[in-house]
């Protein structure tokens, strides 16, 4: 059949990502694992469209009066915070969180107070350094990153590395299922879980049911245009924001 054969030459090339399209256009006709999600999709999914990390935030939380305070401080901090050379990153600084999301997540945790963040994909530490800006303003709560690869984030400072612990995971679902079972179970408190990692359709859907399965109260997501993911799990509940040169998403669990 041309189609298995397709598909076969595909993984032989380590496109696997091209072989998925092959084999989901098979069997659905159409593929949906592997189209990028548009405006156009976000309004068919009735995904809330904010202008500004300020009105983002306020479609999440209800302390509206704060939030321009919050964003004030989190510009700060995030300032010094990434004020260190970048020329020897790890990974490609395309990788990064963009500056609108790591104001946003420091603000948020200014706001929420989280006992727990965790986050999957480490890479530089760029939106992990922005979370432990906001835990270290607070004086409290703690970020698990996880990773396929060993962490060696360079834009995190050691000050800031006593609230934060690395974990590396295989990959598998079922890994971080265990993982973040456990430390739902063992901390208590206002949570938040960020997707940073596999931006595939099956990796952002997997960390977005853990992440509602495990009761995370509030749901975000970098690169939600990479995908029909998160259109299809947020739907009306979700907020998304542009930040430059991609989108971000966002939900209260409660919602869903």
């Amino acid at each position: 059949m041309i189609g298995s054969k397709a598909i076969y030459s595909a993984l032989k090339q380590g496109e696997f990502r091209t072989a998925l399209a092959h084999l989901s256009g098979i069997v659905f006709g159409i593929s949906k694992f592997l189209p990028p999600a548009s405006t156009v999709d976000f309004r068919k999914a009735e995904l809330k469209s904010a202008k500004s990390a300020n009105e983002f935030i306020s479609l999440l939380i209800t302390n509206h009066q704060e939030i321009d305070s919050a964003l004030e401080v989190a510009k700060k901090l995030v300032n010094v915070n990434l004020s260190q050379s970048t020329e020897k990153l790890n990974e490609p600084a395309r990788w990064n969180s963009g500056v609108e999301l790591q104001h946003i997540l420091t603000a948020l945790i200014i706001l929420t107070k989280p006992k727990i963040v965790v986050e999957t994909g480490t890479a530089n530490g760029a939106s992990a350094a922005a979370i432990l800006a906001g835990l270290e303003y607070n004086k409290e709560g703690h970020l698990w990153s996880f990773d396929i690869k060993f962490a060696n984030p360079v834009l995190i400072e050691e000050r800031l590395k006593k609230r934060v612990t690395f974990v590396k995971v295989s990959g598998e679902e079922s890994e971080l299922a265990k993982q973040l079972a456990d430390i739902k179970q063992n901390n208590k408190g206002f949570s938040i879980f960020l997707h940073d990692a596999d931006h595939s359709y099956l990796g952002q859907q997997s960390d977005y049911r853990l992440a509602k399965s495990n009761g995370f109260d509030l749901i975000l997501s970098d690169d939600i245009d990479a995908s029909l993911a998160f259109c299809e799990f947020a739907n009306a509940q979700g907020v998304t924001l542009y930040d430059a040169p991609k989108f971000i998403g966002a939900v209260r669990n409660s919602g869903l």
